[in-house]
């Protein structure tokens, strides 16, 4: 294993230099004062505003915030691939290697991007071209800048997928991105983005939809990469921990503002702003025994930016002076700044990080141990298609209030396992049986009343709720089904007792569209509609991986308060382990249909037995007193 920290390791010059401010000489990219807004049919949206920072050759820096904090708006300004119409760049300067972007031309810019300046996006099933195999669009990349023939090219394609981690790189050249594996496909995106060697890499969420070991996968090329070239990396992410194991220095955005900014160690070991810390408090790696303090609220609707601070309505240190004038960045140290007037509060509380090591180096109590039948259990559950074993031989236990885990990387077989529980495909072999009956048998389909003890909340809260019917009928559905549980006369009454118990209050609010709700609303709608008809159990197949660290946490609370008053058991399917370590009262590891082990979700991550348990965890981001975190990747 290999574990990898920006700083960790490093020589104490290179860190000291890291913990000052950049010298003028060293900066690669200065954004001063950016304002951006998008033209909508009500108004323009203010999504950037006043935006300030620097980029110094060699460093890794981080931009972390929640959707919609302009971080996408700002990293697109500077690559100069914000769509414009409807986004304007209002005023601002963005200089990369003291030139001025936004006064070149179209055909200037284009020309600078690409070959200075790269850029990895988000998701690389979108991004590549389906209808053309990798070595043509690797190799395109490289023509476009650099004057070769396309048997060089096609050389220094080999080089490159070589370089991200490709086994067998002239072999892959030959493949259409279907046939490579998520994972496989961002090193692709990565090889284009380095072909032209560039100066600056900004890298939008380059792993967001990727198990956790190969995220730690990918985020070990980009360091090496950038340790290579001397490249800057421009890093977006919502994810604390990711933040705080990569990056050199870190900005926090907010509302379209920068909240806080410095060295990483210091941001996240004693954060200054009170929305940095909220961040962290909704971080599960952070988490104790004690259920999560998610951010209340939401972020603010920037049709009409707020006079005084954007995050005052959601926070606990405001007071009225909070809501007259819009803070100004303030000095915290000589290297970290943080937008507050109320910053020695927020500094005077216990370091999060401080206080978790020390809860995690005190002896680990003993889950409580389960008594009497089991709820539901599954026997020697088989799965083939044609021939191929996705699920095999798999034993599970679940108890009434217990929240059972499963995880794995995918194509280890977890959602096809919810398939079975949930009756949606039958097994090959074996049997699953509910309060004692065998309810799902080979050849056999679950009968209509055993379906509402077993409800589901599905991964895409965007796909999962029909965008055609009003959220009143989206809950009602099941009691059209299921009849004699509520009498039709309560319907509306009950709907809005249910949303509201979700979090969704609002006027008119039966008679939206899904399409009028964020996505963290959708998903919270969704676990209504499945609490509806009063379930025993709840089949959750990664319910909070699209969504931001502080909705997940509002979701992952609300699940807690939801099972800690019906007894609900739940089912979690998840490949975020701090998640599953968190959530977990016992834990099942899938490998390729199979399970490697099993047990209480403590001892399964902190005394692994089999060693692809111990690489899974190894590859979770763990936390050091100094506030940085460490990720390890396997070699």
């Amino acid at each position: 294993m290999n574990d990898f920290n920006m700083n960790k390791g490093a020589p104490m010059s290179r860190v000291l230099e890291l913990n000052s401010d950049p010298n003028d000489s060293d900066v690669l990219l200065e954004v001063d004062d950016l304002h951006i807004s998008f033209d909508t049919p009500t108004g323009p949206l203010y999504a950037v505003n006043g935006v300030s920072l620097k980029l110094r050759r060699g460093e890794m820096f981080s931009i972390l915030g929640e959707s919609g904090c302009g971080k996408s708006a700002t990293a697109k300004s500077i690559m100069g691939i914000l769509p414009m119409p409807p986004g304007r760049i209002r005023r601002g300067s963005i200089r990369f290697a003291g030139q001025e972007l936004t006064e070149l031309s179209h055909r200037e810019r284009r020309a600078m991007m690409g070959a200075d300046i790269a850029w990895v996006p988000q998701d690389p099933l979108s991004s590549l071209n389906p209808s053309f195999k990798i070595g043509w669009q690797v190799i395109e990349a490289i023509r476009t800048h650099k004057d070769v023939s396309r048997s060089a090219a096609r050389e220094r394609a080999a080089e490159l997928l070589d370089a991200v981690g490709l086994q067998n790189p002239r072999e892959q050249l030959d493949k259409y991105p279907f046939e490579l594996s998520g994972g496989m496909r961002q090193r692709v995106l990565i090889a284009m983005a380095i072909a032209t060697e560039p100066q600056l890499l900004i890298a939008d969420e380059p792993t967001t939809a990727l198990d956790v070991t190969i995220q730690a996968e990918i985020l070990q090329v980009l360091k090496e990469i950038q340790i290579k070239n001397n490249m800057a990396v421009l890093m977006i992410t919502h994810d604390c921990a990711l933040a705080a194991a990569v990056a050199d220095r870190v900005a926090v955005m907010y509302a379209g503002r920068v909240i806080e900014s410095g060295p990483t160690a210091e941001i996240f070991h004693q954060p200054a702003h009170p929305y940095t810390r909220g961040l962290m408090q909704s971080t599960p790696s952070l988490a104790m025994d004690e259920k999560l303090e998610p951010v209340p609220g939401t972020p603010p609707k920037l049709m009409d930016p707020p006079s005084g601070c954007s995050f005052a309505p959601r926070c606990s240190y405001c007071i009225e002076r909070c809501k007259e004038a819009v803070p100004p960045q303030a000095a915290v140290s000589p290297s970290h700044q943080a937008a507050c007037i109320r910053t020695e509060a927020v500094i005077a509380e216990p370091s999060l990080i401080d206080r978790f090591l020390s809860a995690e180096s005190l002896p680990a109590s003993e889950n409580e141990k389960v008594t009497g039948p089991p709820l539901m259990m599954g026997r020697g559950l088989v799965k083939t298609f044609d021939g191929f074993r996705a699920v095999d031989g798999i034993d599970f236990d679940l108890h009434e209030g217990e929240t059972l885990c499963i995880v794995g990387e995918s194509g280890s077989g977890k959602s096809t396992l919810a398939r079975l529980i949930l009756g949606l495909e039958s097994p090959t072999e074996g049997t699953v049986e509910y309060r004692g009956k065998p309810i799902i048998t080979p050849g056999t389909t679950m009968q209509r009343e055993l379906r509402r003890e077993i409800q589901f909340v599905a991964q895409d809260p965007y796909s999962s709720l029909d965008p055609r019917m009003k959220v009143g009928k989206i809950i009602s559905e099941g009691w059209r089904i299921h009849r004699g549980l509520v009498p039709e006369s309560e319907w509306d009454e009950e709907a809005e007792r249910l949303l509201a118990r979700v979090g969704i209050q609002g006027e008119q609010i039966l008679d939206r569209y899904p399409h009028e709700f964020s996505g963290g609303q959708r998903q919270r709608i969704a676990i209504a509609r499945a609490l509806a008809v009063r379930p025993s159990i709840v089949v959750l197949d990664e319910p909070i991986s699209s969504l931001d660290v502080s909705v997940q946490a509002q979701v992952i609370r609300l699940l807690q308060d939801l099972q800690d008053e019906h007894g609900l058991a739940y089912i979690f399917i998840a490949h975020d382990l701090s998640v599953v370590e968190y959530l977990a009262k016992n834990i099942i590891v899938m490998y390729q249909g199979k399970v490697m082990e099993r047990g209480p979700g403590k001892r399964v991550f902190n005394e692994p037995e089999d060693p692809y348990t111990a690489r899974l965890a190894s590859a979770n981001p763990k936390w050091e007193a100094s506030g940085r975190a460490v990720i390890q990747a396997a070699v």
